[in-house]
C-alpha cells in the first residue's frame, strides 16, 4: 500500500497535520473532503477527490488526487500543498490562499508490441499553489466548500503528459469545524 509516494505523501501531510492540531488545543480547525475535477490545461477534465485541513490561523494543508486510465497507460496524480488562505470578506466565508505546492504523478506506460512489458516512471514537480474558496456554514459546525485551486509549475519541471506547466481543480465538499 505504501509503494506509492503520492500515498506517502498524503499520509504525511494528514499526519502531520492532525499532529499539529493534538499539539495546539487552542487552534480552531476544520477537515473536510469532497469531489470534483482536475484540469490539465487542455480538454482533459478528470475527476479527483481531495482533503483538506485548516486552522483558524491560515494554515491550510490539503491534497487533491486523481487518475487516468485508458490502453495505452495508467496515470495517477496527487496534488499536494501547504498555504497560508486570508478571508477576502468580513464573514469569512470567501478566502484567498497562496503557498507551495507538490504535484506527484505514477504513470504506467504499456508497450504492445512486446507483450507482458511496460514501464513505470515517477514523477516530482514544485511550485506555486493558490486557491479561491467559498466556505458558507450550513450549521454551527458543517461547512459547504466550493473551491478553485490551481499549481503552477515553472519550466522544465513538468511530469510526463503534463508538459504544460500547470493544473487547477475544481471541488466541491463539506468541512467540519472543531
Amino acid at each position: 500500500m505504501l509503494n506509492n509516494p503520492s500515498r506517502k505523501t498524503f499520509l504525511l501531510l494528514h499526519s502531520g497535520a492532525l499532529l499539529l492540531s493534538a499539539r495546539c488545543p487552542a487552534f480552531a480547525w476544520e477537515l473536510g473532503g469532497g469531489g470534483g475535477f482536475v484540469s490539465n490545461g487542455d480538454t482533459r477534465v478528470i475527476p479527483a477527490v481531495q482533503s483538506w485541513f485548516q486552522t483558524e490561523f491560515g494554515l491550510l494543508v490539503g491534497a487533491t488526487n486523481s487518475g487516468e486510465k485508458n490502453s495505452a497507460f495508467n496515470q495517477q496524480n496527487m496534488i499536494a500543498h501547504a498555504s497560508y488562505a486570508r478571508p477576502l470578506a468580513r464573514n469569512k466565508s470567501v478566502q484567498a490562499s497562496v503557498g507551495i505546492g507538490a504535484l506527484l504523478s505514477r504513470t504506467k506506460i504499456v508497450n504492445y508490441e512486446f507483450v507482458g512489458q511496460s514501464e513505470t516512471r515517477f514523477s516530482r514537480s514544485g511550485g506555486l499553489a493558490t486557491g479561491l474558496r467559498w466556505t458558507p456554514p450550513l450549521s454551527k459546525s458543517l461547512r459547504l466548500r466550493l473551491s478553485w485551486e490551481g499549481l503552477f509549475v515553472p519550466p522544465g519541471l513538468s511530469v510526463l503528459f503534463w508538459t504544460f506547466g500547470h493544473s487547477q481543480s475544481l471541488t466541491a465538499g463539506l468541512g467540519w469545524d472543531f
